[in-house]
């Protein structure tokens, strides 16, 4: 089975949208884009320590707003963190 993960830029807005995956499938799919993004960024000069510094602020940003309340929210709204 086919499985996609589509994100899209418009302006300053960003939206995506799953179709057949699960939550495996997202953790190998991100894995796969956070590869891409540290290839892309060495390609265009930047230092390894500058690479591991930026994806682990971006993960970081990511979480950043994650506790039990918003936890909940996210599970009966079924929205996007």
């Amino acid at each position: 089975m086919e499985g996609k993960i589509l994100i899209t830029k418009q302006e300053d807005q960003v939206a995506i949208s799953c179709t057949g995956v699960d939550m495996q499938d997202m953790a190998l799919m991100l894995g796969v884009f956070a590869g891409t993004v540290v290839t892309e960024a060495v390609k265009r000069g930047m230092s390894v320590d500058d690479v591991k510094d930026a994806m682990l602020d971006i993960f970081l940003a990511s979480t950043a707003r994650l506790d039990e309340e918003t936890a909940e929210t996210i599970i009966k709204e079924k929205t996007i963190f």
